[in-house]
């Protein structure tokens, strides 16, 4: 039978914490880091080829205005 005492006492065990919250932080910062790469190989990528880009755009508009100038 349990005194008063007995029950009046908290739990000596500590209670367990969850895991998840702490494999969700994980989670996203490792996503935040793949992100980061992805994002950094890209943006140096299109700085790479951007003068072909900006070359293309030209060419494009150029024919594009020809081609207005045809109709008129």
């Amino acid at each position: 039978m349990n005194t008063i005492d007995e029950l009046d006492r908290p739990d000596t065990e500590p209670r367990k914490k969850p895991l998840w919250p702490w494999l969700l932080l994980l989670a996203v910062t490792l996503m935040l880091i793949y992100a980061y790469f992805i994002w950094t190989t890209t943006i140096d990528y299109i700085f790479s080829g951007a003068s072909d880009l900006f070359h293309a755009l030209e060419w494009v508009l150029n024919f594009l205005d020809e081609q207005k100038a045809g109709q008129d």
